[in-house]
């Protein structure tokens, strides 16, 4: 068998070339941005300029949320604990894909990023020893920092700098996971003036899962062993998936067809298989081994 192209458009595949119907297994997919969420905290900066501008928090949009006014952020500043929603957002619907900006002020956040904030409230007022707190019907939903830690000289803070959301994570609820970012290191921005001319500028708008700019989800199937010699089809017959997009696919329910017969198989497990942005992943009947890989 030879396979040509073969594709998985929007969750419904479309098989140019015979393959094997294999059943999915998705031990390798890995942590991905979590299903059913509509907002994340994915950035947080305490500026360089005079005052410690700009202060500003970047929110991405998951899913389409038909009224904004449901969600609210909060800071908890210098380890005193949660101080509850400060600021909720205005009613109104906004689209997936968006990023938000809640800046403590515009005329500052205008100048080092060259665009206007979403939004400006107190609740961005933070130094780089703060936490945030992302707040949906009144309860946590993400955080960014220890609400109950001054952070001045923890490993998360951002003073004069920035922390950024890993790719694929996110949100955490009202538990702080510091494997689940990136920071610049305190003092980063000091002396700058523009972050598009920053040693080290904050990633802004870098959180693939919000890009407007990525491809429509798809999968395309981008390797295939079939008919190995080294071992039985069943333990050596494997393909490879590519998702080169910038947000996670769950490819639960997803069928594989073999056009040579009528048989499918599909993946069912009770939850969420997901494929990583930008990320493989071999799908096969076993785990695949040294010897069935270069079977």
């Amino acid at each position: 068998m030879s396979l040509s192209e073969s594709r998985f458009l929007s969750g419904q595949p479309k098989l140019l070339a015979p393959i094997i119907a294999l059943v999915m297994s998705c031990a390798l997919a890995g942590p991905t941005t979590a299903l059913g969420q509509e907002l994340v905290i994915t950035g947080v900066v305490d500026g360089p300029l005079s005052g410690g501008l700009p202060k500003a928090i970047e929110i991405c949009v998951l899913n389409d949320i038909p009224d904004l006014s449901d969600y609210g952020l909060g800071s908890a500043n210098n380890g005193g604990g949660s101080d509850g929603e400060e600021f909720t957002f205005p009613a109104g619907p906004v689209s997936a894909g968006t990023f938000l900006y809640v800046a403590s002020e515009a005329p500052g956040f205008s100048a080092f990023f060259g665009f206007a904030p979403t939004f400006t409230s107190g609740a961005a007022s933070i130094n780089g020893d703060d936490a945030i707190e992302l707040f949906k019907s009144g309860s946590v939903v993400d955080v960014f920092g220890d609400i109950n830690v001054d952070g001045s000289g923890e490993p998360w803070d951002y003073l004069d700098g920035w922390a950024y959301r890993n790719d694929g994570t996110g949100p955490d609820g009202s538990t702080f996971t510091f494997a689940n970012w990136s920071f610049s290191g305190p003092n980063a921005l000091d002396g700058e003036t523009s972050n598009a001319t920053a040693t080290t500028p904050f990633p802004i708008g870098d959180y693939p899962a919000c890009s407007l700019t990525e491809p429509a989800p798809e999968i395309v199937i981008n390797e295939i062993m079939q008919n190995p010699t080294a071992v039985a089809d069943g333990a050596g017959e494997w393909f490879e998936i590519h998702n080169p997009t910038g947000a996670a696919v769950d490819i639960d329910g997803w069928t594989i067809r073999d056009d040579g017969s009528a048989a499918t198989r599909t993946s069912s497990h009770g939850g969420h298989c997901l494929s990583r942005s930008r990320r493989y992943l071999v799908l096969g009947q076993t785990m695949p081994t040294a010897t069935s890989m270069a079977a």
